[in-house]
């Protein structure tokens, strides 16, 4: 299952960021927490992510969201991770 994590740091100012994402256009990710909301969210909202699997996420300021994708990652689909030092 793949995890989005979106915060907005902005004291004044809202963002609406596309996040990356290792799943196809059209799959679904659900809210599960909302700091906006008061935090875990039991029938959070769901959102597609478009033709280049990205996903759009609105942020007012302060504001910080967990998501969840409602379909296992294809085989092959997880990113590799690597870490460098500075």
């Amino acid at each position: 299952m793949e995890y989005l994590v979106a915060m907005n740091n902005a004291r004044s100012s809202s963002a609406e960021p596309r996040l990356a994402t290792s799943e196809p256009a059209g799959t679904g990710f659900r809210t599960l927490f909302d700091s906006a909301l008061g935090g875990f969210v039991a029938d959070g909202a769901t959102s597609s992510t478009a033709g280049e699997g990205t996903l759009a996420v609105t942020l007012a300021p302060l504001e910080f969201k967990i998501l969840e994708a409602q379909a296992p990652l294809r085989a092959g689909a997880a990113p590799s991770i690597a870490i460098t030092g500075p």
